[in-house]
């Protein structure tokens, strides 16, 4: 009988050691520096992550502040900025989602300001805290919510646990074909 209870105990140790995802085999990421960066995107113009908010603030800001902006309880006071211009921002990652802290966000933050990138939940395996990552914002939306600035795909929609309507600025980008294209 206990000979049994042991062997099951090791079995379910066994398979549950089985289900961790090999961390190892994840893809690396090509260095990517000020000068390789502009030979791939030469169009391209560097903005400051301050300028990019600026930006957000001059189309949708109440005297010269977030203030006001972010009440998101219908689509005429949510308020997004769709990035047409071929400009990017270049951030230090200042904090993850490797440990599933920070749910598909990954913060990053230069000499100016910062602001949360929302992808998938691979974040945590790409990015590395204290790396630098360059963002190219064409395509983007800069969403307001609650008055937290974040970039990320187009508006979106849905209901929350108690069953209340939610209006979101931008949503995440959830494919990493298009994550790599502007990350």
């Amino acid at each position: 009988m206990k000979i049994t209870k042991i062997f099951t105990l090791l079995a379910a140790a066994l398979m549950a050691v089985g289900c961790y995802e090999k961390f190892n085999d994840v893809e690396v990421l090509p260095l990517v520096d000020d000068a390789s960066f502009k030979e791939m995107f030469p169009e391209a113009e560097h903005i400051t992550i301050a300028e990019l908010k600026g930006m957000f603030i001059e189309e949708h800001g109440y005297n010269n502040s977030l203030s006001g902006t972010g009440s998101n309880s219908s689509w005429s006071n949510t308020k997004y900025l769709l990035i047409e211009d071929d400009l990017y921002i270049k951030g230090k990652v200042v904090s993850d989602d490797e440990q599933g802290n920070i749910y598909k966000s990954l913060h990053i933050q230069d000499h100016t300001s910062g602001i949360e990138l929302k992808l998938n939940n691979n974040v945590g395996l790409k990015y590395k805290k204290g790396s630098w990552v360059y963002v190219r914002l064409e395509g983007l939306y800069l969403g307001n919510y609650r008055m937290m600035l974040s970039l990320g795909g187009a508006p979106s929609e849905s209901h929350n646990k108690a069953g209340e309507h939610k209006y979101y600025g931008n949503s995440n980008l959830e494919i990493q074909d298009i994550i790599d294209q502007h990350v």
